[in-house]
């Protein structure tokens, strides 16, 4: 039997009668991943009726004082709860981790791979850092995509670039590549708000417009003295 296919009699039902003398086993087939669009888990409480079927049409009706007959029954509603509740586990789990993969979308990536001079260096006005990154962008649209280079500044979270020319960031025109970033140290020498030691940021950014935008990816921080 292939797998996510079932054998079924009875309206879905089947039965092995191999056994007996020795108790009738119940088969349960494993279905395909439940989905909440198909309803209340439709197929676990069809699973849930065939048991009930087959559990009244060999029902145990035990006489007065027999105790072999008692303990049958207590062991066959036992075994048929047992396989109702691991059923319903697999079942929902199963549905569940389906529509978690259907949902879910890898995010965009920013990978710093090398910078010059390295991380700790002592950095002067006239130091040029370069830095190679990688990037990988979900849903991407030419022209509304670049990467920043950004410093902390003495304000809390906010960043800055100083006076760095926004003509001057790369616009990336495909969803994945491999690019050399510059940044002049001069462009926020003089800025007094910038933090020293510098704290260095890369930023993914979407553009919204020429001059807003959203923030998709980052990496970071590299730190550097300062003179």
């Amino acid at each position: 039997m292939h797998h996510g296919e079932v054998s079924r009699e009875d309206h879905g039902c089947q039965e092995n009668t191999a056994n007996e003398g020795r108790g009738n086993a119940l088969h349960v087939g494993h279905g395909t991943p439940l989905h909440r669009r198909a309803g209340p888990y439709p197929r676990v409480l069809s699973e849930i009726a065939c048991l009930q079927q087959l559990l009244a049409r060999h029902r145990i009706t035990p006489q007065p004082g027999d105790a072999k007959g008692e303990q049958l029954l207590n062991l066959k509603r036992v075994t048929v709860a047992i396989i109702i509740a691991v059923f319903l586990q697999l079942s929902l789990g199963h549905g569940q981790a389906g529509n978690s993969a259907q949902q879910t979308v890898p995010p965009s990536t920013l990978v710093l791979n090398t910078i010059t001079p390295a991380a700790g260096t002592l950095l002067s006005k006239e130091t040029v850092i370069i830095a190679n990154l990688s990037y990988d962008v979900k849903d991407f649209e030419n022209g509304r995509y670049a990467i920043l280079a950004q410093f902390e500044t003495k304000k809390g979270k906010i960043t800055t670039d100083g006076d760095f020319p926004n003509e001057d960031y790369p616009e990336l025109t495909q969803a994945t590549g491999q690019l050399n970033f510059s940044f002049p140290m001069k462009h926020i020498w003089r800025h007094k708000e910038v933090k020293r030691p510098f704290v260095m940021w890369f930023y993914l950014m979407k553009w919204k417009d020429r001059s807003s935008g959203t923030r998709v990816a980052m990496v970071g921080p590299v730190e550097f003295q300062a003179q």
